[in-house]
């Protein structure tokens, strides 16, 4: 029985992935476990194992070449048995040719897929724009409005060569639909670094992000000192072989864990016409790695003690730091802590569809006022929240700051 090798999707947002590279060929036995190949997200790279034994009987998508996530990207199978190509396989991108003609076809009705991708968008004076779904994407790529852009296809409709020999407005300032790369500057020496998946699909969600996101900040200080006093217990009571060291970041992550649990408003997902209050608290930990920013993901934060936390949260940033892909749950709430970096204080850009991001800064030694009105010194940390101001209100983000405030200044309640 012949069965489909699928590209997997490696996280709930992504649409497509390339096929790194085959460790099997053609015609080599497979046995089910058996690593096959690499595939590379704009996240990490993970390796695909065979779900059966057989022989890889055919590839489809070759190394270095990307496709849809969720289709057919090899056959394992009998040696010499038959593979039935769908008509999804062996497929070739889409031109603008074959959407023209596609386009002209009134004998067979359109799919709900293709009613989709070509549903016109409103323009701001409310007309319907006809425009492609490829055009569109493209459009949205490169930071256009669509209602500006001239078509040339059937009934004026904008195809995707209309996006792509649009040059845009003149006006050189950055306008809310422009991107940075429509933009022309004058001449400069230096170095020119072309810019790494990884890295444009950075600047693009975070773009995107800064732009749609109404975001709002709530920052507070937290004095540190009894959390930095129970790392130490903790971290003395282990024996000599155990390497599950707590870190500051550990204890945030508890903290806020409890805090989700608690204010259970701040973990959702922002879904256009409607909130989803998630059932699970999986917090995600910004990594900064050579190539960009990965943000792994640790399940089910709110369930595991403290122990569980350092070794799962270690395993994934290794994980990470090798270019591989641990999970695939989606985050809840993300976490960018700074604070071996000696930053005094910064705010971080929501991770869409997520409504919260937390930013925590370094440890510093200051001078306070305690109640009894005596000055002391005290070991302080700022954490600023980014909310999303069409999902969170300034009293339930201010509320849920505390909450972690509190939880860190009382830290002998994370270790229950």
């Amino acid at each position: 029985m012949v069965t489909k090798i699928l590209l997997p999707q490696g996280g709930q947002d992504l649409k497509e992935a390339t096929v790194a590279r085959w460790l099997k060929a053609e015609g080599d036995q497979v046995k089910e476990g058996d690593l096959i190949c690499e595939i590379e997200t704009e996240k990490a790279v993970f390796e695909v194992e065979a779900e059966c034994d057989g022989t890889l009987l055919k590839i489809i998508v070759e190394g270095g070449q990307t496709a849809p996530t969720l289709s057919v990207i090899g056959y394992i199978g009998e040696t010499g048995e038959k593979i039935e190509l769908t008509a999804d396989d062996n497929s070739q991108p889409e031109t603008e040719s074959t959407a023209q003609s596609s386009d002209s076809k009134t004998d067979s009705p359109p799919t709900l897929e293709k009613l989709v991708q070509e549903a016109p968008m409103i323009s701001s004076s409310s007309d319907k724009l006809k425009i492609s779904g490829r055009a569109r994407r493209k459009a949205t790529q490169k930071g256009f409005d669509p209602s500006l852009i001239p078509g040339s296809g059937p009934g004026g409709r904008i195809i995707e060569k209309d996006v792509l020999s649009y040059s845009g407005t003149t006006d050189q300032a950055i306008t809310p639909m422009q991107s940075p790369s429509s933009i022309s500057y004058p001449d400069a020496a230096g170095k020119r670094a072309p810019l790494t998946k990884m890295r444009q699909v950075i600047a693009r969600r975070l773009q995107q992000s800064k732009q749609q996101l109404p975001h709002f900040y709530v920052t507070v200080s937290v004095e540190m000192d009894e959390a930095l006093k129970v790392r130490s217990d903790f971290n003395r009571a282990l024996n000599r072989d155990d390497n599950r060291k707590l870190s500051v970041n550990d204890l945030i992550i508890k903290a806020t864990a409890h805090a989700l649990e608690e204010f259970y408003e701040v973990n959702c997902h922002f879904r256009g016409d409607h909130l989803l209050y998630l059932d699970d608290i999986n917090i995600g930990v910004a990594v900064s790695l050579p190539s960009g920013l990965v943000v792994p993901v640790l399940e089910h934060a709110d369930q595991l003690p403290l122990g569980d936390i350092v070794e799962e949260t270690k395993r994934l940033i290794s994980l990470a730091k090798a270019g591989k892909q641990a999970s695939v749950a989606p985050g809840s709430f993300t976490i960018s802590n700074m604070g071996m970096l000696e930053v005094e204080s910064f705010t971080a850009i929501i991770n869409p569809p997520e409504c919260g991001i937390l930013a925590v800064s370094g440890i510093q030694k200051k001078v306070v006022v305690s109640d009894p009105g005596d000055l002391c010194i005290r070991q302080l940390m700022k954490m600023t929240l980014s909310a999303d101001h069409r999902a969170v209100d300034g009293v339930l983000a201010a509320n849920f700051t505390n909450k972690i405030k509190y939880q860190l200044q009382n830290p002998r309640t994370l270790l229950k």
